[in-house]
């Protein structure tokens, strides 16, 4: 259920503005942009969830709540949107999007907060929002941005807009396949926290610069002898299970030497095998997996060097490897066995310092299974 909460002059009051974000009233409520809009029999918590499938050659689409849910705001009111998300076309990045505008129809201001989709129902990022007017409006948005691929689809569940008045409701747990998320959104402290409630919190060293503009809140900016490390446990052992890490990344300098490692667990000759995710000279990303049957190393998609926010998932299948930027996927057939490897988790460097990554990271998850 979409709820809204308005919090005009000195008090509160809860209003159900609109009521359909679980979509039980059918399409009731929303408008698709560039997609087919129908609903799906296997929502989150009930038996209904919106679809929105690519239907044209557009390089984005998206479903917008109509009409718009806040049509006269207060200002300082903060709104909150969540809501929970899937793929039949896992890796696609979606956003949660709001946008205030005036009452002539002239954009204030946005958020545009986004997450890699898996085809499990996982939280969509928080969308938050603070009204800087009297009497604007708020528009709600999930978006699927540009590099779609033909085919594509995802379905979104149990969305909720919240005013400051009360608080929002409490997101979905990450699924049980997450064994690690890292948001990066600290803005001191030596710790990068672990928000899959696992536990793996990273220690963060050497000039590592915090609270930097980053695709999802903020990020962590990495020059060499920076470094995020992760102890070992058992759960971060993935064996033979299936692997899926992804990471958000924005750089404009080409390594000088070597590449720039961005996920590491072991090292070149490490017993238990090695995971390793790099960037190399040319800008293209990689994914190397190397177990008890063997390794090999995918490389491949566009050039990431470029100033621009960079999505980047890498994934072990099976006997497929496959890797993901911007939407854009490639894979092999190699069968790669048992990784058992005890050594730490590194962002940005080698195992045992070099191959420095120098730019901005964000949003880095870990999943097994």
């Amino acid at each position: 259920m979409l709820l809204l909460t308005l919090a005009p002059l000195a008090r509160a009051e809860s209003t159900n503005l609109l009521p359909n974000g679980s979509f039980q009233s059918g399409t009731s409520g929303w408008k698709a942009t560039d997609a087919a809009f129908t609903i799906a029999s296997d929502g989150a918590t009930d038996g209904s969830a919106g679809r929105l499938a690519l239907n044209t050659t557009a390089s984005s689409y998206q479903l917008t709540a109509s009409p718009r849910p806040v049509l006269d705001t207060s200002a300082g009111v903060v709104y909150t949107a969540t809501g929970v998300v899937r793929s039949d076309t896992p890796g696609r990045s979606v956003c949660l999007v709001l946008k205030e505008f005036t009452s002539g129809g002239t954009l204030v201001q946005k958020s545009n907060d986004c997450v890699s989709t898996s085809s499990q129902w996982a939280p969509l990022a928080h969308g938050t929002l603070t009204a800087q007017n009297d009497g604007d409006a708020i528009a709600l948005i999930v978006r699927r941005p540009s590099g779609t691929v033909s085919g594509e689809s995802f379905e979104v569940d149990d969305l909720s807009l919240v005013g400051s008045g009360s608080p929002p409701p409490p997101p979905p747990p990450p699924p049980s396949s997450v064994v690690a998320l890292w948001h990066l959104d600290e803005l001191s402290g030596t710790k990068a926290h672990d928000s899959s409630g696992k536990g793996h919190d990273g220690a963060i060293n050497g000039p590592v610069t915090l609270g930097v503009p980053g695709e999802v809140n903020t990020a962590y900016s990495f020059i060499p002898k920076s470094y995020v490390i992760v102890p070992d446990a058992s759960d971060l052992r993935p064996g033979t299970a299936n692997i899926t890490i992804s990471y958000w990344m924005k750089a404009t300098t080409a390594p000088s030497t070597g590449d720039y490692d961005m996920f590491v667990k072991g090292e070149a000759g490490s017993s238990g095998g090695q995971i390793k995710l790099e960037v190399q000279p040319n800008g293209q990303a990689s994914c190397m997996f190397r177990g008890s049957a063997g390794s090999k190393q995918l490389q491949a998609g566009p050039d990431v060097i470029d100033g621009r926010w960079h999505h980047v998932i890498c994934q072990r299948s099976g006997d497929r490897i496959i890797e993901t930027v911007d939407g854009e996927t490639h894979s092999l057939t190699k069968a790669t066995g048992s990784i058992t490897v005890t050594m730490p988790i590194r962002l940005g460097s080698h195992e045992n310092g070099g191959d420095w990554y120098r730019g901005v990271l964000d949003e880095v998850s870990y999943s097994i299974g």
